[in-house]
């Protein structure tokens, strides 16, 4: 069962405030549906002033527009601070998309895998880098591996 995140504990965590801009032709859709109807997503990444000042990664933020500009998804990543400072971009992480009704309706993951990166390893398949893709989360709808 998708978990449900609640606009005050959004905007308690990551200091944001979230409302509602989807039509309302499309309000009545519930979680991916309304993507069958659309032909280009926009992502944004909502800047993070700690990440401005300190120049240390924040958790990701991101706000997903249809090709009208009209906000349909956010996403959120979940990683360790750990990771974000010494493994930037090879980091773990979870990303977690949701609709405009709060409700998780995409689950992105990628393991922390050491050596990945490595020009001379990274095509082995321990070292690649691979995230698995759940809609809704519990149910893998797939995958992207490195090659």
């Amino acid at each position: 069962m998708a978990q449900k995140y609640y606009v005050d504990d959004i905007e308690r965590s990551y200091g944001c405030e979230m409302t509602s801009i989807v039509p309302q032709s499309l309000t009545g859709r519930s979680g991916i549906d309304c993507l069958r109807m659309i032909d280009s997503l926009l992502v944004k990444q909502i800047p993070s002033i700690s990440e401005a000042i300190f120049g240390i990664a924040a958790e990701a933020k991101f706000d997903i527009f249809n090709d009208r500009k009209e906000r349909l998804f956010q996403a959120f990543e979940t990683s360790s601070f750990c990771q974000r400072l010494f493994c930037t971009s090879r980091r773990q992480f979870i990303l977690r998309i949701v609709d405009n009704s709060n409700q998780e309706i995409i689950l992105v993951k990628r393991e922390f895998k050491c050596c990945s990166g490595c020009c001379w390893c990274a095509n082995a398949t321990c070292c690649s880098q691979e995230v698995t893709v759940e809609s809704p989360p519990g149910t893998l709808i797939g995958t992207v591996s490195q090659e």
